[in-house]
């Protein structure tokens, strides 16, 4: 069994000034414009890393935010693939058996949107799922119901 660590970043509405209002698109609040995963096997030891853009379709415009966060322009995402795309090349990076492992379960709920949204096959994709966030507050005895952030743990 390996894990897939997994980090998405996601593009949103933004209502622009020049008259071209993004709308919200209620199935899909975040579009997401970059898979970034490392594999890791069962000791934990990485054994493949994925890194892979994607051009946004819903939000065609690059939310200012975004992009400043990021460091992802347009111009990297222009010449980008579709999100089925892009699917289809991580389900075959991560593979049907593997734990997928988020930092908080934003990442999981937006993926499955997408995959919802873009009538991608879900039974390409593990169902198996690990919030390290979850487990790190835990741990680490911080409250219930008080998660702690990635800084803080490390």
């Amino acid at each position: 069994m390996n894990y897939i660590v997994l980090d998405l970043e996601f593009n949103q509405p933004y209502n622009f000034k020049n008259g071209k209002r993004t709308v919200l698109e209620p199935k899909v609040p975040f579009e997401i414009i970059q898979f970034g995963a490392v594999k890791l096997d069962n000791n934990f030891n990485i054994t493949d890393k994925f890194d892979y853009f994607v051009k946004p379709q819903i939000y065609s415009r690059l939310h200012p935010i975004v992009e400043k966060i990021t460091g992802i322009t347009i111009d990297k995402l222009e010449n980008a693939n579709s999100f089925l795309t892009a699917f289809e090349k991580f389900t075959a990076f991560a593979g049907s058996e593997s734990v997928l492992c988020s930092w908080g379960a934003d990442d999981i709920k937006s993926l499955y949107r997408n995959i919802i949204y873009y009538k991608c096959n879900q039974e390409k994709i593990t169902k198996n799922y690990i919030n390290i966030q979850e487990i790190a507050t835990k741990k680490l005895n911080f409250e219930s119901g008080n998660s702690i952030g990635l800084k803080a743990a490390i």
